[in-house]
């Protein structure tokens, strides 16, 4: 259980940035929080402070925290509607985009019970699925029982 709540902050760190948004009004939503050095900083942190209470080796860790991060970024990148992600931040400003969308619109602004917010959820929870399908499998062909 304390995997699987480490494994959904993981996922869900860089979106934690509409706090100070709701403090202080200015828009920090896909800012620093959504590039590479923030993902790879923000697992180097949660490994260093989570690998003895979590019980696992330090390294693998690390690797799972990174699959979650990236993920992500991905997933922001594919996502229709928005300017982009400052992935290269603080190297560069350039906002990231892909022209294909996979993921619907989103404005959680708006409210969370719209049609659209619905439709978003089933495509992040789809998605989530596929993800989870993918790690049993791998850990059944290892022979492990699990990923982690």
């Amino acid at each position: 259980m304390l995997t699987a709540a480490y494994f959904v902050a993981a996922a869900n760190l860089q979106d934690l940035d509409f706090i100070p948004q709701i403090l202080t009004g200015e828009r920090y939503h896909h800012g620093f929080t959504h590039s590479l050095l923030f993902a790879v900083s923000a697992a180097l942190i949660m490994a260093a402070a989570s690998w003895k209470i979590l019980g696992t080796g330090f390294w693998r860790l690390m690797f799972w925290s990174q699959v979650l991060l990236f993920s992500h970024l991905l997933l922001d990148l594919f996502t229709a509607g928005g300017s982009g992600i400052p992935l290269l931040w603080p190297f560069s400003g350039e906002l990231f985009q892909s022209p294909v969308s996979i993921f619907p619109e989103t404005h959680h602004s708006k409210g969370l019970y719209l049609k659209g917010q619905i439709v978003f959820v089933l495509f992040e929870t789809a998605y989530a699925a596929l993800l989870a399908a993918s790690l049993r499998v791998l850990s059944r062909r290892r022979g492990a029982g699990r990923c982690f």
